[in-house]
């Protein structure tokens, strides 16, 4: 088991993955380091638990929006650094692409303007030390709205595979074939991961973890985008051996090694490791029938 399963929403899977419970034990921890009393450390994991359902409510905002062109979501996990939707494929089409990526950050956004009432009406003068940041009932929901704000921002930076990474390559994708858009956007993403990284050593470790994921994830996609492209023209007989030995079902195992040792068929041999065989023909009810089959050897 590698998490906690919770219940569908519109169907979808949802699922906190075991590693979540390390952020919530370090926010307990650097809170405690800090000198906050219980009562303040609930607030703080209180508020890691609501940003998470922002979270969530952003990816469905993806599944959702590719549920509208015919693409399902296996399931959506949330890890330390963030949610995945799991699609069962990307859209192709760039204006589509366009509108799954955005359909996310879009999600934090009317979040905020939901919260933006509470968020004008705070002096956002909130207590605070040198380590943490205290959270309580009166600026819990204002801090809410801004992160939201922070959320949508984080997301657009263009670092493929991230959702800014996914809007670059959509646009590039309508001057370009996909394949080198998601190479422009892969080269950018790595760029700016290593910069996550650098940074994540002077301020939130968090950002070493989303530096190695964005690295990680955009070459494993560039790789499958070149891929399906490079397969995208072929056809099944493309694939077929249309040259081969064949074996008649009395010939015996010497013929077959000869087979692979012929000089005509040194080609074959690297290939070639079941061989047909015709029988004679035999006599049923309806008239004469020939036998095929394969023999591995």
């Amino acid at each position: 088991m590698s998490g906690l399963s919770l219940p569908k929403i519109a169907g979808i899977k949802l699922s906190v993955h075991w590693t979540f419970s390390i952020l919530i034990i370090w926010i307990i921890y650097t809170n405690m380091r800090a000198g906050l009393d219980a009562g303040q450390i609930g607030w703080s994991v209180l508020f890691i638990l609501s940003l998470f359902v922002c979270v969530t409510l952003h990816e469905l905002g993806h599944a959702l929006a590719a549920r509208h062109y015919g693409i399902q979501t296996k399931d959506i996990t949330l890890y330390p650094i963030g949610g995945v939707a799991r699609l069962e494929r990307m859209p192709e089409r760039p204006a589509q692409e366009l509108v799954v990526a955005l359909a996310g950050p879009l999600v934090n956004i009317i979040i905020m303007f939901l919260l933006l009432p509470v968020i004008l009406g705070h002096n956002f003068e909130m207590q605070e030390n040198e380590k943490a940041l205290i959270i309580g009932p009166a600026n819990f929901l204002p801090m809410l709205g801004v992160i939201n704000v922070w959320l949508a921002l984080f997301n657009l930076i263009p670092a493929f595979p991230m959702d800014g990474g996914r809007v670059l390559r959509a646009l590039l994708s309508f001057k370009m074939n996909r394949v080198k858009a998601t190479s422009i956007a892969m080269n950018v993403g790595k760029v700016l991961a290593i910069g996550f990284v650098f940074l994540g050593f002077y301020t939130n470790p968090f950002l070493i973890f989303i530096g190695l994921f964005i690295i990680l994830g955009a070459q494993s996609e560039y790789e499958m985008v070149k891929s399906q492209f490079l397969l995208s023209n072929l056809k099944v007989t493309d694939a077929l051996m249309t040259q081969f030995s064949a074996l008649d079902e009395e010939d015996s195992i010497q013929d077959a090694v000869r087979q692979l040792l012929d000089s005509e068929s040194k080609i074959l041999s690297s290939l070639q490791e079941e061989f047909p065989w015709l029988s004679l023909p035999v006599m049923i009810s309806s008239g004469p029938s020939v036998k095929m089959g394969w023999r591995v050897l």
